[in-house]
């Protein structure tokens, strides 16, 4: 499965990997880190990027669980982020289990005075 993730880092196209009937007005996202690590009790997928558009990370998770399963493998999953139709995905992975842990943003993008208080997931990088 990490072998698959990896393919997603750098700045791509996540059409495969969204739900176009939103009104987003592009489906380009930086991926800075996508992967599978080892926790007590089973796996966690860690992904971090500078936007997600809408579903992106359940329909991510749910296909690299069809690698992870051997129903598809890594070349294959290439394949389906490249063609840049939702249908060559998988089906999306349950919302249960999916939290945001952490939003960053630039600090000359907002200012300190516009973030809020007291919640330890909002940071200036």
């Amino acid at each position: 499965m990490n072998e698959a993730a990896a393919m997603l880092l750098g700045t791509h196209d996540f059409t495969s990997f969204s739900k176009v009937k939103g009104s987003e007005k592009h489906y380009l996202c930086t991926c800075f880190e996508a992967g599978w690590h080892e926790v007590p009790g089973g796996l966690v997928f860690r992904i971090r990027a500078n936007r997600f558009v809408r579903g992106m990370v359940r329909l991510v998770v749910g296909t690299l669980l069809t690698v992870g399963r051997g129903k598809m493998n890594p070349q294959e999953f290439g394949e389906v982020f490249r063609r840049l139709n939702r249908v060559h995905a998988s089906g999306a992975a349950l919302a249960n289990g999916l939290f945001l842990c952490r939003v960053e943003y630039p600090a000359d993008m907002v200012p300190a005075a516009a973030l809020p208080t007291g919640l330890p997931y909002f940071s200036r990088v």
